[in-house]
């Protein structure tokens, strides 16, 4: 081979070698990325994973909340009812009371002049002048 040759034949080299550096560096970066996006999937399914289980704490968290506050409602509605229930009881109590007692009234009034008009009647007391 003559010298002008050689050099034709280094020179091809040369850049043969320079273009797989390149693409070498390319494939480089590329596992790279597919190593970081694996990663980053595994993180993501894992993070995932996290905030399912924290929904799902939520979830019961939330369910028995509303199953307390329904018990805590149905205890103060019942013990309304009673209280309602004996308010009424007296109240019905109180009104009978009060009606036999005004019939009594009327008896002993009757009987004792206390209602007659001044002057006339049973329970009449002349005036002394």
């Amino acid at each position: 081979m003559r010298r002008d040759e050689l050099i034709e034949v280094i020179y091809r080299l040369m850049q043969s070698e320079e273009k797989l550096r390149t693409e070498n560096e390319e494939l480089k970066r590329r596992l790279r990325e597919q190593e970081m996006n694996i990663e980053n999937s595994g993180s993501i399914a894992e993070a995932a994973l996290k905030l399912s289980g924290i929904f799902d704490s939520a979830q019961r968290a939330g369910e028995i909340f509303v199953k307390q506050y329904r018990a805590q409602a149905e205890r103060m509605l019942e013990r309304a009812r009673r209280e309602a229930g004996a308010l009424g009881a007296a109240a019905r109590e109180g009104a009978q009371a009060t009606a036999e007692g005004t019939e009594h009234e009327d008896e002993a009034e009757q009987k004792s002049g206390e209602g007659d008009p001044p002057g006339t009647g049973h329970g009449a007391h002349p005036v002394e002048g």
